[in-house]
């Protein structure tokens, strides 16, 4: 039996053991009535056409718009740089 193997096999006898007292001494613990009341009121989750309507802000269009445009120039820029070291080489 190699080294490798034998770290293995000890690996796994531990994580048995860990798994085994963990089992024992982890219970679920059901939550007060009171508790999830309170988080049921505190939690609000949008409705899922106020979710659809969100990317419609003008500034987020805006935003986007100008970002692939800047995109779209740093890649002409960049390829007419190339370009241009093509033709100095050549």
């Amino acid at each position: 039996m190699s080294i490798g193997q034998k770290i293995v096999d000890a690996s796994k006898a531990s994580l048995h053991t860990l798994e085994e007292r963990l089992s024992g001494v982890l219970r679920p613990i059901p939550a007060r009535r009171e508790f999830v009341r309170g988080l049921g009121r505190h939690i609000q989750s949008p409705s899922p056409a106020a979710m659809i309507d969100r990317p419609t802000d003008l500034r987020l269009v805006v935003l986007a718009l100008a970002g692939l445009f800047s995109l779209g120039v740093l890649t002409a820029v960049l390829i007419r740089y190339l370009s241009g070291l093509g033709r100095r080489q050549a």
